[in-house]
């Protein structure tokens, strides 16, 4: 929940503030693709601020799954957790490191190259958030189905999230 708080939050003040640093309204000057960087830059803060707030007032309820006293994690654990989450993260390493490649080529064509395809890279992440909004839900149902030994709920489970997924 706090992650779409934050994201709500740094969305909105992203729009502001490029409304504000790009065009030059309020007092400020127009500043163009620079002020675009500035204002992404800017708009990440709310959405730390909205983590901080709920650590501070969730904290109680927290605290069950957090041991603070332990300060270093536990090796099996991160061992497991390595070889699960490595080719997830060579993949989104893979697709940040494309759209970066992208930006570069259409900064070299124009301003207005790089203008669009902010604009076209935000309208694309519209159509796969969806998606990994249910691959999400389908792998959360599927390990508790798992973790109650209930193989073929979580079976069927994970091909109604997809076929929900698939519709959208």
């Amino acid at each position: 929940m706090a992650g779409m708080y934050a994201s709500f939050a740094i969305t909105g003040f992203n729009i502001l503030l490029n409304w504000i640093l790009i065009f030059g309204n309020l007092g400020f000057p127009a500043m163009g693709i620079a002020g675009s960087g500035i204002a992404s830059t800017l708009a990440a803060i709310p959405g730390i601020l909205v983590f901080v707030i709920y650590i501070f007032f969730e904290r109680s309820s927290l605290l069950r799954y957090i041991r603070p006293y332990r300060i270093l994690p536990d090796m099996s654990v991160l061992r497991e957790l390595s070889k699960v989450g490595f080719a997830p993260a060579l993949e989104g390493t893979i697709t940040n490191l494309s759209f970066v490649f992208f930006i570069i080529i259409a900064e070299r064509i124009s301003t207005l190259a790089v203008a669009s395809s902010y604009a076209l890279i935000n309208v694309l992440s519209l159509s796969f958030m969806p998606g990994f909004a249910f691959s999400i839900a389908a792998t959360t149902i599927l390990g508790q189905a798992m973790g109650a030994k209930k193989f073929r709920l979580g079976h069927f489970a994970t091909f109604r999230a997809a076929s929900f997924s698939a519709v959208i």
